[in-house]
Parts: C-alpha cells; structure tokens; sequence
C-alpha cells in the first residue's frame, strides 16, 4: 500500500509538470461538499447518469451509475470502489479519472461536459479534495421543492424566468435552479432552456416541470387566445351546476367562448350513446324532440338510467377495466366475475365499496366472482402495478427497477407497494396449475424483497404512511380501508377521470391513467370538485355521471365557432369521439334491423352484452377491441386503418346487414311507405336526425332516378344510384366543410321489377348513412 500511494504520488509530479493536469486544493472557505446533495446532483446535471450514458442498466464503456442518481450508496461504490478504485485518487485528487475526463484531459467518448472554474468542477474538485467522503445516514434530504412563480400568464415571444428552492429535512432552503432537470408539456405553447428561462410559443396552456433528486414540482404557464370576447358576457352564460361554474371560469382566461348549446335530437343521440352505448330509436328522438317540458333533458337522463341497457353497458366497460377473459379466468371464473359486476351496476354499489371487495376477496375462483381478480396477475409486482394504475391513476411500473424518471415514486416506493400483496396466495382445487378452479387465500405470513437492498420494505400505499395491520394479519383490508379515505387524492380523481372522458370525448388528464404531478390536469379546480362531490355522495358513480350529463358543457354543441376553433382540451364545445367497436357492431346491427349473432350466444344478444372480448369477432378486432390483458387505457385503440374503411365499403358483414330480406330497408318497402317516410325514418334510425332539405330533395331525386331507369332499361345500371347523396354532417372534425364523399355502394344486385328497384335505392341511401362520419362518432 505504501509503494501504491508512493507511486501514485510520482505519477501526479510528473502529470502535473508535463501541463497535462492542474492542482486541485481545498479552498479554505470551501463548504462541506455533500455526495448526495451536490455530487449526485452534478452528475445529473451533466447527464452522467441518464440513460443515454451510464445510467443506463448496464452503464457505458465500463462505468455505470444508477439512473438520474436513485441510489447514491451504489453510486458512491461504483465511483470509489469499482475496479480497485482506480477512478478517484485521495492522494492526489487532481490526478483522478473522475474529475480529468469530464474535463477531457484524458479521452472521455462523451466529450467536455465540464470546464475549470465552472461550478460543476468546482463542487467536484472540493469533494475531491475534502477526501471523497460518501453518503451517510445523517445527511439531509430534499422534503419540498417549488418553483416561482408557480403560475404565471403570459404573451407569444415572451420569456420568463423561474426559481426553484428545494426545502431540506435540516430546515434549510437552497436555490437548487442550476441544478434542475425543466421540460415542457406542451412546446407548441412554451419552451424552455436548461437553466428554467421560458419562451412562450402560442396559445393554450402548459405545465413547466423541475425536477431535483427525486422531487418534482410544477409551474403552469397560460397564454391566452387572442379572440375578441366581452369579459362581460361570460356571467350571462347558462349554469347548471358547479361545473359550468369551473368550466366558464377556465374558457374566461384562456379567452375561449364555448358553442352554441346542442339540439335536442344532438344531445338524444349522444346521451343514448353514453349511457346505454346504443343508438335511440326513431320514435323516441321524434317523441323526445316534440316534448315541451323544459326539465325535459334531466328526465331524459334518469329515465335511461333506470333501464337493463345502462347496466350492459357500464358492466362492459369495468369489465374492460377489470380485464375479465375467459383465457385467464376460465369459462366459469369469467361469467362469475361477470355476474358481480353486472349485480354491482345493477344495484348501484357504491365505487369504493365494490373495489373493496374485489381486492379484498378470497376463495374458489368459480364460485367467488371477485376472486378471480387476482387470477388476472399472480406476482405481488404485477398486482401493484395494476391496481396502481386502474385504481389509482399512477404508473408505478417504472419504479420497479429504478426510481421513477418522472415523478416523485422510488423503488423503495414501489417495493412497498407490491409486499401488500405479497401473502396473497392461491393453488389450484383440481388438475395442474391454473387450467382448472384455483382458490385465493390470504398467507399468514411472507414478505416480497427489495432486491436492491435484500430486504423487504414494509407494507405502504403509494405516498402514504405504512400500513397498520389488524389481527387478521391480512394487509389487503387496511389497504382497501386506506384505498377509500376521503383524503386519499388518487383513488376519488382516478375514477372521476375515467367517467369524465367516456362522456366528454377528452379526460381532464391525458392519458386517462396518468395521474402525476407532472401531469397536471388542464382545470385542477373542476377537478377537486368533482372528485369532493363524488366522495361527498358516497362515491355514487350514477351521481357522477348525471352531474356531468345534466351541465351545460356537456350539452353544448360539438361545432366549433369562431372563438374556440383551436381549443382541444379546455371544453368549450362538445369533443366528438368515435363510437368503440362493441358500439359501431351494435349500431350497425340496430340501423340495418340485422343484429348480429355471436358464436354461443342468444339470438339478439348485443356486442355490449359480452361478458368478455374472447367471443370471436374479426369486426371488433379490427375496429380496436381490446384483448384485456392489461390494465392501461391504451389497450383500446381508437386509431382508424384502411382495414376498418374496407370493412364497410366492401365488407359482406355490413353490405348483407344492409340488403338482408326482413331488414329495414326491405320491411319499410314491403309496407309500402312513402318516399319522403322512408327517407326521414332511415336517417333518423341511422344519424338520429331527420335530414336537411337538401339531403331530403337529393334523396328522393336519386330514388325517382332509379325507378324510371327501370321502367326505361330494366339493366341499365347494376350499381348504387344514389352513391353520390350528400350527408350533412352535424359533426365536422376539421373544418367547416360538411358534405362527406363517399365512393360508390358495392351493392350490384340488379333488380328484376320497379319494387325491387325502389328497395335497392333505398338500401343504397341506408348504406351510404352507415358509411358516414357522422354515423361512426359520438357528437
């Protein structure tokens, strides 16, 4: 050791002499360099310990350092220890390869990321030169971080600056701004520098985030749109209810005006939808639009609400939630949980109770529908992140090998969560391992261990305090009895995010299941709002839902008007949103008067009553139906492909709905309905309004058409006549051109007399609405 350091010595005279290397000393009002506070930070800084360099899992070029810092003891190892610790030298500080190949006096693949006298080095060299010393138990940490201002409202090509201060478990503050990791939500409304200084882009709204260790903390940047509005005008606004209250308040400063309120056949037809996933009939838009009650649309909502419709429906959907497939659960554990959610729906248990159960439930998996929950994952890991993300809102699931890169959970964090459930046990009642019954238990005992630290952490809820355990020894009751506390933020916002989207086409926060800090929501106050009142009510999800039904913004029409063309999140007009593909299935069943028939299933029986997405169905598949195998949001795909564009223009399943003998156009012929009848009840059935003037003259031209070309020339034409009808859509997506083209109807069967003619041309109108934009969305 003696000739080691000896040696050592003489290397750093020779490197030093040859200019390759300067001195580094201790400089006497030098303050006690802290490797977790300033070091770490340093090498974040200069992203050292990104995963573009060595914080990747397996490092870079032989060095490697945990992601963005999370583990500063393994770092203090790798640096001082790895490789006979030849990468730092106590003796002759300025000699280490830590310090001389950021400074590129030695080869270093990353190039210069440090200069001399600039404070990175300098924080480096004194840690050096203060003899390295590492983390250690008593060493502060970061308990607050903020950054100021937290709001501010600005104009295009305006700059501002930010501060962050981090508070420390000492009680000092420190300006920690040049040591913070910023980014922007949104760049087409604000930028922002590496040292925190923003330049606003555009319009609209923006999170600004600062990160520092494992902290995180935001700022929220506004630029508002620059329409001429009369702030005046806004208190003359029609309100329902608080949510109006919250909504107007947003549109007044982002200088947004919200649409003109929608029809009563407009708001029908989306109600039906939303509720009860299917399309009204006819006679109830007809019935519904001449009522001149003027508590007529609040009537409406609980009316739909009392029906078998509404409980299929919302069944369904938390069935997608809960992922319930026969190809995890088995037939008879599949239509177990199917029954106890669609009881559930049915008797209207409230949300925290039922997701009490479910996580709480033991037993045979055949027998005890809820059980079967923990057959969709078997590793207290898999669980953790499911229930983190479909009850919580939180994707926890990269904690799992490092702390989360963008937001505040560890993998101490993360650990704690999973060894909840780490006594949930089963085994199987019959055969070899789960291909038959299996029955969930509750261990006395077991715990999951942190593999880094080869321990297991105690029992914790995502940002809370550790479990208290009753005698049942059983951790998953305390966690349910946590799960639904008042004061718990994620589970009251993580529902009322989901119901929010399904019935206003857009979440208050996007993704739907992605619920952090860094992501904040574009109106925070309607937020805690809706989820107090949910909580108040007992977390009534029929409250929820007939709050939002019953608001003015939920009612207002999804055109866009001259003030709020641009806006796409803030609510000022309805958001249109493509029906799902149970519901496109379904619809297109209910306007050709040919439901479909499902293998094994009833006669009649919808898309929407599935009890799972295993019934075969390439319609569905391809239309974005998802598999439920996990539990994101994103399983479901709402994208459009040429797939689905084929399946209608030329698909037999909708082109043989479309001609079927006994269907809608075929019964309304047979009954010998006048022209104009037919025209209006076709696009009531298929659009849920009566057609425009034009698209009635065009019609019932393109229908005489076909029937004088018969008595002229019987073939003189196989195809559509009335391909070219033009469908006035109540729904423009982009722009104000309402007038959607269609290519000609595949439909080529010639007919053989003037009644079959006339039936043809009107099965070619109902297949050119089923081929319409407006029939696909929800607007």
């Amino acid at each position: 050791m003696r000739f080691r350091a000896a040696l050592i010595a003489i290397l750093a005279v020779v490197t030093l002499t040859s200019g390759k290397s300067q001195p580094v000393s201790k400089s006497l009002n030098a303050k006690a360099i802290s490797f977790v506070n300033d070091v770490v930070p340093v090498l974040t800084r200069t992203g050292c310990n990104q995963g573009t360099c060595h914080g990747a899992a397996v490092g870079k070029n032989g060095f490697r350092l945990t992601l963005r810092g999370y583990a500063p003891e393994l770092d203090y190892y790798y640096i001082t220890r790895e490789l006979t610790g030849r990468r730092i030298c106590k003796a002759a500080p300025e000699t280490s390869l830590f310090l001389r190949k950021p400074l590129l006096e030695v080869p270093h693949m990353g190039g210069q990321v440090i200069r001399r006298n600039s404070p990175e080095y300098r924080i480096l060299a004194d840690w050096l030169a203060q003899g390295a010393p590492g983390p250690g138990p008593n060493d502060s940490h970061v308990v607050a971080l903020k950054v100021v201002p937290p709001q501010r409202i600005a104009r295009p090509k305006q700059q501002i600056n930010f501060r962050v201060y981090a508070k420390f478990s000492d009680g000092s503050t420190r300006d920690v701004t040049h040591w913070t990791r910023f980014a922007t939500n949104d760049e087409n409304v604000a930028t922002v520098k590496p040292d925190g200084a923003v330049t606003i882009a555009g319009e609209g709204e923006t999170a600004i985030t600062a990160g520092y260790q494992s902290s995180v903390a935001i700022a929220r940047v506004t630029s508002p749109y620059p329409y001429k509005i009369d702030p005046k005008a806004y208190p003359t606004l029609q309100r329902s209810n608080f949510i109006d209250e919250h909504v107007y308040r947003k549109l007044r400063t982002l200088n947004l005006w919200p649409s003109e309120r929608s029809s009563d056949a407009q708001f029908a037809r989306r109600l039906y939808l939303d509720l009860l996933g299917t399309l009204p009939a006819p006679s109830e838009i007809e019935s519904f639009c001449a009522d001149r009650n003027p508590q007529k649309r609040a009537k409406l909502i609980d009316a739909l609400m009392s029906r078998p419709e509404f409980v299929d429906f919302w069944t369904y959907k938390w069935c997608d939630l809960f992922r319930v497939n026969r190809g995890t659960l088995k037939d008879k554990g599949m239509w177990a949980f199917y029954a106890y959610l669609h009881d559930a729906v049915r008797t209207n248990k409230p949300w925290n109770v039922l997701c009490g159960e479910v996580l709480t439930s033991t037993g045979n998996t055949f027998l005890d529908g809820p059980a079967n929950y923990f057959r969709t994952a078997l590793k207290p890991e898999e669980l953790a992140e499911n229930i983190s993300q479909g009850f919580l809102g939180i994707r926890v699931g990269c904690a799992h090998c490092h702390n989360h890169p963008l937001e505040k959970w560890t993998q101490n964090d993360y650990y704690g969560m999973a060894n909840i459930f780490a006594r949930v046990k089963w085994k199987a009642d019959l055969g070899i391992y789960v291909n038959e019954e299996m029955t969930v238990y509750n261990a006395p005992e077991g715990d999951l261990i942190q593999p880094r630290l080869g321990k297991p952490m105690p029992p914790t809820p995502l940002g809370s305090a550790r479990l208290t355990v009753d005698r049942s020894n059983d951790r998953r009751k305390a966690f349910a009895e946590w799960l639904s506390r008042p004061d718990n933020w994620y589970f009251s916002h993580c529902i009322v995010n989901r119901v929010w989207k399904h019935f206003m086409g857009v979440g208050l926060v996007e993704q739907v299941d992605d619920l952090r800090e860094t992501n904040p929501p574009t109106n925070p106050e309607l937020f805690d709002a809706l989820a107090a009142d949910l909580v108040k009510h007992g977390y009534d999800l029929r409250h929820l839902m007939r709050t939002i039904a019953r608001s003015q913004v939920y009612q207002l029409s999804s055109a866009p008007n001259s003030r709020n063309a641009r806006d796409d999140r803030y609510f000022s007009r309805y958001f249109v949103r493509r029906l799902t593909a149970e519901e496109i299935l379904d619809a297109v069943g209910q306007v050709t008067g040919v439901p479909e028939q499902f293998p094994g299933m009833p006669p009649g029986y919808r898309a929407l009553q599935l009890p799972d997405t295993h019934v075969k169905s390439e319609f569905m598949d391809s239309f974005g139906r998802p598999p439920r195998q996990i539990t994101c949001e994103c399983e479901r795909t709402q994208e459009p492909s040429m797939t689905q564009a084929l399946l209608f223009i030329n698909g037999d399943m909708v082109n043989n709905k479309v001609t079927a003998d006994g269907g809608l156009a075929d019964r309304l012929v047979t009954a010998n309905k006048p022209d104009d009848e037919i025209i209006d009840t076709l696009y009531l059935t298929a659009l849920g309004r009566k057609p425009a003037a034009p698209e009635r003259k065009s019609g019932l031209a393109a229908i005489h058409r076909a029937i004088l070309n018969f008595k002229i020339e019987p073939s003189v034409s196989k195809t559509s006549t009335v391909a070219s009808v033009a469908v006035t859509s109540s729904a423009p997506p982009k722009s104000n051109d309402k007038t959607i083209q269609l290519p000609n109807s595949p439909i080529t069967q010639s007919p053989n007399n003037p009644q079959q003619a006339r039936r043809r041309a009107f099965e070619d109108l109902l297949w050119v609405l089923v081929n319409s934009k407006e029939f696909l969305f929800n607007h």
